[in-house]
C-alpha cells in the first residue's frame, strides 16, 4: 500500500530509508552511493518536499511494515 508521509513522521522512517538509498539494488536517482552526497544531504533534499506543492513522499508498506518510499 502506498500512504503520503506526514511531516510528523519523518524522523520515524528517516535511518531505514537513507540505508535503502545507500543501496544501490533498491535505489533510484539521484544516487547516494557516490561517496559525494551525504546522509545531511539527503535529509535536507527530502525534508523540501514538504514545502513545495509539486513533490511528495510516499510511504510503501508491505504487510503493515514500511518498505521503502517513492519521492517525486
Amino acid at each position: 500500500m502506498l500512504t503520503p508521509l506526514k511531516r510528523e513522521e519523518f524522523d520515524k522512517h528517516i535511518d531505514f530509508v537513507y540505508a535503502l538509498a545507500l543501496d544501490p539494488a533498491r535505489s533510484g536517482y539521484p544516487t547516494y552511493t557516490d561517496g559525494i552526497k551525504t546522509r545531511a544531504d539527503f535529509v535536507e533534499r527530502a525534508k523540501k518536499a514538504f514545502e513545495r506543492e509539486n513533490e511528495e513522499i510516499l510511504l510503501y508498506e508491505r504487510e503493515d511494515r514500511i518498505a521503502g518510499w517513492i519521492h517525486y
